[in-house]
């Protein structure tokens, strides 16, 4: 239990706890007696990262309160490790999820959209392929993009790729934005520096924004615990005062179904976008409108 001064400039809560493979736990955050938030204990396996939890304290600041984080036990078994608690800075880059209003595919592939809001395939996996998406968004001054390739039980050897593998390679990603309030402006997205969690050797990240046609990016060789993105940095921010459409090419011209099976597109606002220590956001149970974001917290300390 602890006794914290929020301030404007400490608007979040660092909760860091994990467990070993022993019973499954639970954790409650109370704020002067009151619970505002509960998640399970996630398990730290050998050589992996536990990334912390983060809960905003915006509605408490100016005001000195009790915090109490109660932990909760299946059995006689169940015990945890409390790594960090405490308030933190301003998180890092914010990314906001761009869900795909219309999906198309060359080979015919069929898109199932996820509650988290990535984009799984199914029907067709054909050798190459050619994916086309528009989403709507309300963003301006869009500085960066993510494209994140997540694995799935449900595809070859766990994804996040098509291939027996499950690697894949991305040879192109090109977007534009389209003005929803006047359809006939349109510009293309400068796509400047692409870096990635990780790349195959031979095969990074930039090259999916090069005019190779022949290279591209793959994770072939990626460790268990890291999860792989690319974020692409715009030449100069984009995007149209009463909303914008934008448009995404990605190519996967390689062979042997070596195409992307679940992703999911992020945009950010921030200026110099940054991956940054990922964090799992607490949801207010206070606040009955609020809204889930998905950040990265780059002041988290374990």
């Amino acid at each position: 239990r602890r006794r914290l001064e929020v301030s404007a400039d400490m608007p979040h809560l660092v909760v860091a706890v994990s467990r070993t493979a022993a019973s499954a736990s639970r954790f409650e955050i109370r704020i002067d007696g009151e619970p505002v938030a509960a998640a399970d204990v996630p398990e730290r396996k050998a050589g992996g990262a536990v990334p912390p939890f983060v809960f905003p304290l915006a509605r408490f600041v100016g005001r000195s309160i009790d915090v109490e984080v109660a932990h909760t036990g299946s059995d006689d078994t169940s015990f945890v490790e409390w790594w960090a608690l405490g308030p933190a800075g301003p998180l890092g880059t914010r990314w906001h999820t761009l869900a795909p209003t219309t999906l198309a595919s060359e080979s015919q592939a069929t898109f199932r959209s996820l509650d988290d809001g990535s984009v799984r395939l199914g029907g067709p996996s054909a050798d190459k392929d050619v994916h086309t998406l528009g989403i709507d968004t309300d963003l301006e001054k869009i500085t960066g993009l993510r494209l994140e390739a997540i694995r799935d039980d449900s595809l070859p050897a766990g994804g996040p790729g098509r291939s027996a593998t499950g690697n894949f390679v991305l040879q192109s990603f090109t977007a534009e934005a389209t003005s929803r309030a006047d359809p006939a402006r349109t510009t293309p997205l400068a796509l400047a520096i692409a870096t990635a969690t990780f790349a195959q050797p031979g095969h990074g990240p930039e090259m999916m924004i090069d005019t190779n046609p022949a290279s591209g990016w793959a994770i072939g060789g990626v460790p268990e615990d890291v999860d792989p993105a690319v974020i692409l940095t715009l030449a100069s921010p984009a995007g149209f005062a009463g909303g914008t459409r934008l448009g995404v090419v990605m190519r996967y011209e390689q062979g042997s179904q070596q195409v992307l099976g679940r992703f999911r597109l992020s945009a950010t606002t921030d200026a110099d976008p940054q991956f940054g220590i990922p964090a799992t956001m607490l949801e207010d149970a206070g606040l009955k409108d609020a809204a889930p974001t998905d950040e990265s917290a780059t002041g988290a300390t374990r």
